[in-house]
C-alpha cells in the first residue's frame, strides 16, 4: 500500500498535546469526533496518501455537507497531519466568502499563489492566502482575526460549528511580526490605511487576481 498508517494512539497522542497547548474542552471534543470520523474512513490499511483528503472531501461534497463544514472537517486533519510531520498529505481549504462556489485547490498551486504574492510583494494577499488555507476562516469573518486572537493562537467564531479555529504556529508568527511593523496594538489586524475595517470584496478580488 502506497502513503503512510496512522492510529488512534497518535490521534490521542495529538489531543493529549492540544490540551496542554490550552484548547477548551468542546474544541478538543469537537476534534477528536472529527478525527475518529477520519480516521474511520481510512482503508483498512489505515494508510494517509496524497490524494486521501482530497477524496474525502469530495465524498463529502457528494453527501451534501456545506462548505464551511468541510472546510472546518479538513483544518482539523491538516492540524493533525502537521503534528504527524505528513505535510505532504495535507489539502488546502476554500479561499472565497460563505455562500459562494468554492473550487478545490491542489497543493501545488495554493504553494504557486503563495510564491507569486512573494514575488509581487503583496504581503496582505500573501498572508490572507496563508490564513484562509490553513484555517478555515471565511472571508467574511476576517475582522475576527485580532492583534489578541493572534496573541492567543485561536480566532472566535459563532458559526455554531467550530467556536474556535486554531491559528497555525508559523502562520502566528508571521502575523505577529505584521502587526509589529504595522503598529496595529489592537483590535482587527487587517484594516485600511484610515483604520477602517477592510472590504472583503477587496480581499477576495486581490486572491483572485494573484490566480
Amino acid at each position: 500500500d502506497t502513503g503512510t498508517p496512522i492510529s488512534l494512539e497518535q490521534i490521542d497522542a495529538y489531543l493529549a498535546g492540544i490540551a496542554k497547548d490550552g484548547y477548551k474542552r468542546e474544541t478538543i471534543r469537537s476534534y477528536q469526533s472529527i478525527l475518529y470520523a477520519f480516521y474511520e474512513m481510512l482503508p483498512d490499511s489505515k494508510r494517509v496518501g496524497p490524494a486521501t483528503l482530497a477524496g474525502w472531501s469530495a465524498a463529502m461534497r457528494e453527501k451534501g455537507y456545506k462548505p464551511r463544514t468541510i472546510n472546518v472537517r479538513i483544518s482539523s486533519v491538516n492540524n493533525l497531519l502537521k503534528f504527524l510531520d505528513l505535510r505532504e498529505y495535507q489539502l488546502p481549504q476554500c479561499m472565497v466568502p460563505a455562500g459562494e462556489a468554492q473550487p478545490e485547490i491542489s497543493r501545488n498551486e495554493y504553494l504557486r499563489l503563495l510564491s507569486c504574492a512573494k514575488i509581487l510583494g503583496q504581503e496582505c494577499a500573501y498572508l490572507w492566502t496563508k490564513l484562509f488555507a490553513g484555517t478555515g476562516l471565511n472571508v467574511e469573518n476576517l475582522p475576527l482575526l485580532t492583534v489578541e486572537a493572534v496573541q492567543a493562537g485561536f480566532i472566535n467564531t459563532s458559526d455554531g460549528e467550530q467556536r474556535e479555529l486554531h491559528i497555525p504556529t508559523h502562520l502566528q508568527a508571521e502575523l505577529t511580526a505584521y502587526i509589529r511593523r504595522s503598529g496595529i496594538r489592537t483590535g482587527p489586524v487587517f484594516v485600511t490605511r484610515t483604520g477602517k475595517r477592510i472590504n472583503r470584496t477587496s480581499v477576495t478580488a486581490s486572491i483572485q487576481r494573484l490566480a
